[in-house]
């Protein structure tokens, strides 16, 4: 819709319990622990922006669940590949800095 949104994201995730996802896991993160919370950052946004750029607004808005699947379904391929797993992705703050969809609110589903 060519509105400026800050969306919020709420990410919980952990090494996976199989023992690829704990190889690579340790091939990734062993020697850089702190890289765990970068990275999954950068992913995380890299997809929610590439997703959230093709919805409408108001979508984006009312139906945070249905973003939020989107996303975790999107970016768990690329954590799966890093040994992790997503536990539970959130849609938090929607933030119309236009005041445009201000009257909209959001599902509680």
């Amino acid at each position: 819709d060519g509105v400026p949104l800050g969306v919020e994201v709420i990410v919980v995730y952990k090494i996976g319990d199989d023992l690829e996802s704990i190889a690579n896991a340790a091939r990734r993160f062993l020697d850089q622990p702190g890289d765990i919370e970068v990275l999954v950052d950068d992913v995380v946004r890299g997809h929610l922006r590439s997703i959230v750029g093709n919805l409408p607004t108001a979508k984006i808005i009312r139906d945070r669940g249905a973003v939020s699947a989107l996303v975790r379904e999107s970016c768990g391929v690329e954590m799966e590949k890093l040994g992790l797993v997503v536990d539970a992705l959130q849609i938090g703050d929607v933030r119309d800095p236009s005041g445009a969809f201000s009257r909209l609110r959001p599902d509680d589903g």
